[in-house]
C-alpha cells in the first residue's frame, strides 16, 4: 500500500487509510466526509482503482482498508455524491499530493521539495487586465535536463491590511527545452478553478506535467501523464 497524502494541516503522509481515518475522527474529531474526495482524487492508487472498477467497488476497497467506514454512512454518502456530481469526469492522467519537502522526480529530474523547484524557475508569468500578460525572465542558472516556468496570481486584496501579504497562488510548468513566453501564454489557457488552481481534471495532455501550490500550507498537487509516473523519494 502506498503512503497516503492529501491536503491537510496535520501530517505529511499516512501509512494507511485506516490510520488517516482514526487520526482525524478520533484524535482531531474531524468529519472525515470533508476529506474523502481529496484522498481519492489525489492518490494514484485510488484514482486508478476508481477508473477501472467504479465507485461501488472502490467503496468496498476503502471499507476493507478502514473497516470503521462500514459504519460511517455520512462519509460513504458524501463520496457517492461527489462521484455523481463531478467525480465521473476524473481525467486519465495522474494527480498526486505531496508534502512541500518531499523529494519528487519530474521529467527525469529530481527536485528536493518545493523550494528547489522555485530555484529552478527561469521565467514567471502573471495575467493582468483582460488581454494583458506579463512575463519576466529570471537570471538563474539553467539546468540542461529540466526547465521550469511559474504562472502565479497574488492573493486578493480586500483592504489595507492585505497590502503586505506577499503570498500567491502558484502553478509551475516543466519542459525539457528552455521556457519561452509562448509556453507561458499557452499554459495560461489551462482551465483554472478556485484559487487559481490549474491542477484539475481538465488539463490538456500536452500541458502536463504541472504543479500547484496554493501559497500556504505544506502540501502541493502534481499532475502528470500516465507514462511520466512520478516516483516519490523515501
Amino acid at each position: 500500500m502506498s503512503r497516503i497524502c492529501f491536503p491537510n494541516y496535520e501530517h505529511r503522509h499516512f501509512n494507511s487509510l485506516q490510520k488517516a481515518y482514526r487520526y482525524f475522527m478520533y484524535v482531531k474529531y474531524c468529519d472525515f466526509s470533508y476529506l474523502i474526495a481529496n484522498i481519492i482524487q489525489y492518490n494514484i492508487c485510488y484514482r486508478d482503482y476508481l477508473r477501472e472498477y467504479g465507485i461501488e467497488l472502490l467503496i468496498e476497497k476503502l471499507c476493507d482498508e478502514a473497516p470503521e467506514l462500514n459504519n460511517d454512512s455520512n462519509t460513504i454518502d458524501c463520496l457517492r455524491k461527489w462521484w455523481n456530481d463531478c467525480g465521473s469526469c476524473i481525467a486519465e492522467y495522474d494527480i498526486q499530493c505531496y508534502h512541500i519537502q518531499d523529494e519528487i522526480t519530474i521529467l527525469g529530474h529530481t527536485f528536493n521539495g518545493l523550494n528547489d523547484i522555485i530555484k529552478h524557475c527561469e521565467m514567471t508569468c502573471k495575467e493582468g487586465l483582460p488581454g494583458m500578460i506579463y512575463c519576466s525572465p529570471l537570471e538563474r542558472k539553467k539546468q540542461a535536463d529540466i526547465h521550469v516556468g511559474e504562472i502565479y496570481e497574488r492573493y486578493p486584496i480586500f483592504d489595507s491590511s492585505d497590502l503586505k501579504d506577499r503570498r500567491a497562488f502558484r502553478n509551475f510548468i516543466f519542459r525539457h527545452l528552455p521556457i519561452c513566453e509562448m509556453d507561458m501564454r499557452d499554459a495560461l489557457t489551462i482551465p483554472h478553478r478556485c484559487n487559481f488552481c490549474m491542477v484539475n481534471e481538465s488539463i490538456p495532455h500536452d500541458m502536463l506535467p504541472i504543479l500547484y501550490y496554493k501559497g500556504d500550507g505544506e502540501h502541493m498537487l502534481l499532475a502528470t501523464g500516465k507514462r511520466n509516473r512520478i516516483v516519490e523519494g523515501e
